[in-house]
């Protein structure tokens, strides 16, 4: 499978050509239901790896008129200045964590919060 940054402008530019509107998972779950035949696309990026990937996608994006979600991974993906650079595009960016992961599948253990605010 091809999963290049030009492979990925594609599918965006077919979305900012057409009469979907793109919005971030917030955004959805905030505002009221729309109407039956509103179009819609929300744009969701789980980062797991590669920040900086996740940097020339938001780019793309950005290009195109698009809004997006990005969920960056403790510690793996937390690049602080990617991760600003990407917000300051005004997209949504957030946190991103599995406690089953943490946890080694023991469904009965508890952790507590990641981050300490």
């Amino acid at each position: 499978m091809d999963f290049t940054s030009q492979k990925y402008k594609a599918p965006c530019e077919a979305i900012a050509g057409s009469s979907y509107q793109s919005m971030t998972v917030a955004r959805f779950i905030e505002r009221p239901v729309p109407p039956p035949h509103y179009k819609l696309v929300i744009i969701r990026h789980d980062v797991d790896r590669f920040p900086s990937y996740a940097l020339t996608l938001a780019k793309i994006e950005r290009d195109l008129g698009l809004t997006a979600s990005y969920y960056f991974r403790i510690p793996g993906t937390w690049k602080q200045d990617i991760i600003l650079e990407i917000s300051e595009m005004s997209y949504e960016v957030s946190l991103r964590y599995n406690n089953i992961d943490i946890a080694k599948r023991n469904f009965q253990k508890r952790w507590p919060p990641l981050l300490k605010i």
